[in-house]
């Protein structure tokens, strides 16, 4: 059980109908599954490093996944249309993250924005909503979205959540 940064009475659970993970409270039943952690966890010296050049510049990599990102991703809103294509106008390899990347970089255990602040510009974060690639199976009308701060509907930080996809959300794109 995984507790949220978002609130002391609530913890983060799976489920597996509609395949988003949530934030409970702590007086809920909910079923669980125990696992045992790997004999070597993998251990990095720093989880992210700038990658700055002619050809990357304002990225940062990601030495838990290998994957770069971009680090600012501006104020501009997109559809999920969009989005996918002004990722893939940064340059070959650039792309909209998955909903399982893009919630690779949200952070448990920091709240209003749920993401590494001195890695992820703070201007452009919070308060947000980012674009996934991922379509909602058997509904593509909808998309998923993460969110990296929470809002007046209760939306909880760093969970994904199935949007239309002519909503508007940022876009952080990835290679």
């Amino acid at each position: 059980m995984l507790p949220s940064a978002f609130s002391v009475d609530k913890f983060w659970n799976l489920d597996f109908g509609k395949g988003e993970f949530r934030v409970s409270s702590t007086s809920e039943q909910r079923y669980y599954r125990c696992v045992r952690s790997p004999a070597q966890p993998r251990c990095y010296r720093t989880r992210y490093e700038a990658v700055d050049s002619a050809v990357i510049a304002g990225a940062v990599k990601d030495n838990a996944t290998g994957l770069i990102w971009q680090r600012d991703s501006g104020a501009t809103t997109y559809t999920w249309s969009e989005a996918k294509t002004v990722c893939g106008f940064r340059g070959v390899g650039w792309r909209l993250p998955s909903v399982a990347e893009l919630q690779s970089i949200t952070d448990d255990t920091r709240v209003e924005p749920a993401i590494d602040t001195s890695v992820f510009q703070v201007g452009s974060t919070k308060r947000s909503y980012f674009w996934s690639s991922t379509p909602l199976t058997g509904n593509p009308a909808r998309a998923w979205a993460v969110a990296t701060d929470s809002d007046a509907s209760n939306v909880a930080i760093g969970q994904a959540y199935a949007n239309d996809v002519t909503s508007t959300y940022k876009a952080r794109c990835v290679q």
